[in-house]
């Protein structure tokens, strides 16, 4: 009887380490579960900024090329001087249009 009280005992510690095997290794497993879904969570966000950010350089780029355009255009005729008969001494007016920026002044 004592064998079998004995033998009894060794049964219920090997059970009971399993269990707390098993439990300690449940509490591991969701810690591991929280961290990935934590890190998933942090990559899901830095590649939200990083895409936020290259439209935000192309926005800001096209905005740029578009400002230096505008301001590094030269004055263009657009309407030219056309050919006339005049005599010495006649008062003449002479029309055209000139576009530009900043608009060019004629003088």
């Amino acid at each position: 009887t004592e064998e079998q009280y004995t033998e009894q005992q060794m049964r219920q510690q090997t059970q009971r380490r399993s269990y707390h095997r098993a439990a300690n290794y449940s509490i591991k497993l969701a810690y591991l579960e929280e961290d990935i879904r934590v890190a998933r969570a942090l990559a899901r966000e830095q590649i939200d900024k990083v895409s936020i950010q290259r439209m935000v350089e192309e926005k800001v780029a096209l905005q740029r090329r578009i400002h230096e355009e505008s301001i590094s255009r030269a004055p263009d005729i657009l309407a030219r001087l056309r050919s006339h008969t005049v005599w010495e001494g006649m008062a003449v007016k002479l029309f055209f249009t000139v576009h530009g920026y900043p608009t060019p002044v004629v003088q």
